[in-house]
């Protein structure tokens, strides 16, 4: 067993030394201090479980130091020593229930034996302390559970989890031990499940195992009086989630005047705003989105308030807006200049969208523009479905039709005319006939925008488009489209309506596509139609749907699946729990009129799998694949299409990997897609370096430096772009910010590369 921990308070240094080598001959482990304040320093760092102190102390007394750290461990053993008791202290040592009294002076004798009277108390709060452990760590990972599933349906601007971890670490930072910090962050959590309305069967279910002392917190959160200690790190954590503005409150707690966790949490935050923002937009909530968006435009980076304000300006324009929507333009263009060239050609896409949705010429202007820049950057798959859309725009951008075509069709994604379906239509159907490959790449956009299509059929009035569109989507486009061709039907449009109902009879392949979006929160996508988070009943559900498409052969051993998603759960229990889930990620896609819902899952002996048939898009794979062609480029050393190909990966990257399933089984994976974005970035960043993408570089660098701020060689690269652009003095500027990141955070000095960097800077000024 492990000896007992000694704190040793005393302020005479020959009887301190004396008393501690007595101690530490007897077998204990003993940490001695002169003083009330060192006493409290020394106790952040040596877990004690026994304090020994002198009454008489310079500074606060003993008693005083002993109430300190009985706030945080009521049951703390202790013995106190004293030369000259006054009544009073006798009293307070009475009150604050001291476990032996030694009067001085003693033989060490008479204070070992009230050390080993003292050791048995020890040894149980150890046993109590594990056990408490146990049940803490369970009713934590249950009120993560239920929290989760909870604030799927809520505009939380900070995700549960956060909040808890938050108070943890606010709890240490302010010198509370590992048992108060667990129960503030149980707490918190359970403040939240019920302020956001958990499943209230399971709280009742969990309620026999939440510790009191969790309880009284939670109780006392509510509490209107003016709240100190550890019950205001609770209550400021718990008020997070709804209210941005207590960051100022909460980064002193945590001791980092440089707010990086804050930062970091935000981060995710608007991350998971921006995506809840497009989801209510594309399933009509537009208000919602609004929200959303405008939350993001006044609090994030420029990258991400860019685009807000592309959403924005769309859902004013959708609204008869038009002056709103060109103004919101205008402000995003103000910001491309202080954006990387990556961020900028994404966002620049993005308002070519919208201008060319509201008809403006303006849209021509910005997708020459992103043109030059993916010619650039070498992100050829965009590149060439950029100038295919030019050529609708300008037909005399193209003079091969159909090698301009075959270009679009050997990508595996179509991403930008997918999203421009509401635009091209039209310009595609006056097409018709050019090529026939121009039909098998209109189909492959209808099937991915079906909702586009929809509505094209709806607002069109001109009887030869509608029959030219009806010719070049008869091979699979019009599968999703059965209600809009019963509408074309009943407008009486003679022949256009004949079509229609032909279509409608005619046994057309159904091809919707399943996409299943895993680097970022898990989301899921029928074509161009997410599934709406409200949908899935749990997010277990929608978890599993995720670990299926990332499995190979996308399935999965059934016993596995149990222990992940139920660890600890009886068998028979997790059995059901599976079914449940199952049916429920069924009715999801169902309920989203997803065709194949009822056969998307199968269950096979004792493996449980996706149907073979379905087409499904994992962007995890797209990543994996990109790297993979990437790297062969670099070996081959075809620099720009390694480029290129890496550019591809880090477009698919919208944030942690499966950020919103706090699971186990899911650590190991999105540590180990950490490990690979990073590699990716770094292989990224060496390419443009050797080509003398000197922009780019930085770009790329400043990403590395967000995900490891001690990334030496990134702050290498960093620097040597800024002196190619010559701007040595940035780079001398940030040779003395890496260094003090280096000294905080490793304890060491920049590698010599990293000096030589800067030298070469100084010779540049």
């Amino acid at each position: 067993m492990l000896p007992v921990r000694i704190l040793l308070l005393e302020d005479d240094t020959q009887l301190r030394t004396a008393l501690g080598q007595v101690l530490e001959l007897e077998g204990y482990e003993v940490v001695t201090a002169a003083d009330g304040a060192e006493a409290v320093e020394k106790a952040r760092d040596f877990p004690f479980e026994l304090l020994i102190f002198d009454v008489k102390l310079p500074g606060p007394d003993g008693l005083e130091v002993l109430a300190k750290f009985k706030q945080a461990n009521p049951d703390l053993p202790s013995i106190v020593m004293t030369g000259y008791a006054t009544e009073a202290d006798t009293l307070r040592a009475l009150r604050l229930g001291v476990g032996e009294y030694l009067e001085k002076p003693f033989n060490s004798g008479v204070l070992i034996n009230a050390v080993r009277r003292l050791e048995k108390a020890v040894f149980q709060l150890r046993q109590s302390s594990l056990l408490t452990d146990v049940v803490l760590k369970l009713v934590l990972w249950s009120l993560q559970f239920l929290n989760r599933d909870a604030a799927g349906s809520v505009k939380a601007t900070l995700p549960p989890k956060e909040a808890g971890i938050l108070a943890y670490r606010a709890a240490l930072a302010q010198g509370y031990d590992e048992s108060a910090a667990r129960e503030a962050q149980a707490a918190v959590l359970l403040y939240l499940a019920q302020e956001l309305h958990a499943d209230q069967e399971g709280l009742e279910e969990l309620s026999i195992l939440i510790p009191e002392p969790v309880q009284y917190l939670r109780d006392s959160l509510q509490d209107g009086e003016t709240q100190e200690g550890l019950l205001r790190i609770a209550s400021l954590c718990s008020r997070l989630p709804f209210d941005s503005n207590l960051w100022t409150q909460v980064r002193p707690l945590l001791n980092e005047q440089d707010g990086s966790v804050s930062t970091r949490l935000r981060e995710k935050q608007r991350r998971h705003l921006l995506s809840l923002g497009r989801s209510l937009s594309a399933t009509g909530d537009v208000e919602g989105a609004r929200s959303a968006f405008e939350e993001v435009r006044v609090s994030a980076s420029p990258g991400e308030r860019g685009f807000a304000l592309v959403e924005l300006s769309r859902l004013a324009w959708k609204a008869g807006e038009s002056k709103k929507s060109l103004s919101l333009l205008r402000e995003l263009m103000q910001l491309l200049p202080s954006l990387g060239p990556q961020a900028c050609v994404e966002l620049e896409l993005e308002a070519t969208q919208v201008s060319l949705s509201m008809g403006l010429e303006q849209g021509t202007i910005l997708l020459r523009r992103a043109k030059t820049r993916l010619e650039r950057l070498g992100l050829d798959t965009l590149l060439c479905q950029v100038n295919f859309a030019l050529g609708l725009l300008e037909p005399e951008e193209i003079t091969d039709w159909p090698r301009a075509i075959e270009s679009c069709l050997t990508q595996a994604r179509l991403d930008f005319l997918t999203g421009g379906a509401n635009w091209l239509l039209p310009r595609l159907a006056k097409l018709e006939g050019v090529t026939p490959s121009l039909k098998r790449l209109a189909n492959r956009i209808a099937q991915s925008a079906p909702r586009a299509v929809g509505r094209f059929l709806d607002a069109t009035e001109d009887p030869v488009t509608l029959e030219s569109l009806l010719n070049l989507l008869s091979s699979g486009g019009l599968s999703q489209q059965g209600e809009a061709l019963q509408r074309l039907v009943k407008r009486d449009l003679g022949r256009v309506s004949a079509m229609a109902a032909e279509c409608i009879t005619r046994n057309t392949e159904i091809r919707d596509e399943l996409r299943i979006y895993c680097i970022g929160a898990v989301e899921v996508w029928i074509g161009d139609t997410p599934v709406p988070r409200e949908m899935w009943r749990t997010s277990r559900s929608l978890h599993i749907l995720a670990r299926l498409a990332l499995a190979p052969r996308h399935s999965a051993v059934q016993d596995s699946l149990l222990e992940e998603f139920w660890p600890g759960t009886a068998p028979q229990r997790s059995k059901r729990n599976l079914s449940q889930a199952l049916t429920d990620l069924r009715r999801a896609l169902r309920d989203s009129n997803f065709e194949k819902a009822g056969a998307t899952v199968e269950r096979k002996h004792d493996s449980v799998l996706l149907n073979p048939d379905l087409e499904i898009w994992l962007d995890k794979d797209a990543f994996d694949q990109a790297v993979d062609k990437a790297e062969q480029a670099e070996k081959a050393g075809d620099l720009r299409e390694a480029i290129s190909r890496y550019r591809e990966a880090v477009l698919l990257v919208r944030g942690e990997f499966m950020e919103d399933c706090y699971l186990e089984w899911c650590e190991p994976h999105r540590r180990d897609f950490e490990r690979q974005y990073i590699r990716c970035l770094e292989s990224l960043a060496h390419c443009c370096a050797e080509v003398g993408m000197n922009p780019e570089v930085e770009e790329v660098a400043a990403k590395l430096l967000a995900k490891d701020p001690c990334h030496q060689v990134a702050h290498r690269l960093l620097m040597e772009s800024y002196v190619n652009q010559k701007r040595p003095e940035q780079a001398i500027r940030h040779f003395e910010r890496a260094r003090v990141t280096l000294l905080n955070e490793l304890g060491i000095e920049p590698h010599t590369d990293l000096l030589r960097a800067y030298q070469v800077a100084k010779l540049a000024l």
